[in-house]
This record gives C-alpha cells, sequence and structure tokens, in this order.
C-alpha cells in the first residue's frame, strides 16, 4: 500500500502515519474537510531532493 497515489480524477492523495501520541492534532484535520490547504514538507537529513536538516 502505497502513501502516495494519483486517483483516476488525476488527483494526488498522500497518506500519513500518525502516532497514537499525536492523534488529538491530527483529528484537527478533519475539521479542514472540503477546505484548501497548505502543507510544508521539511526534511530532517539530506536526501536525494537537496534537502537540509530541518
Amino acid at each position: 500500500m502505497s502513501a502516495i497515489s494519483i486517483g483516476g480524477d488525476g488527483a494526488t492523495r498522500v497518506k500519513f502515519d500518525i502516532p497514537e501520541s499525536d492523534i488529538a492534532q491530527a483529528v484537527k484535520l478533519v475539521l479542514l474537510k472540503g477546505q484548501a490547504f497548505k502543507v510544508n514538507i521539511v526534511t530532517t537529513k539530506q536526501d536525494n531532493f537537496g534537502g537540509i536538516d530541518g
């Protein structure tokens, strides 16, 4: 099962594994249903995408 998938409608979907300790914060994402929002990706180590320690 992939964390990133492209649907038949052309939309890209990203799935997150969230630790149980952060579930209360993650549930707040439900309040954003139907809204556009921005996700920032910060790498924690140097990788193939040129990221730096975050």
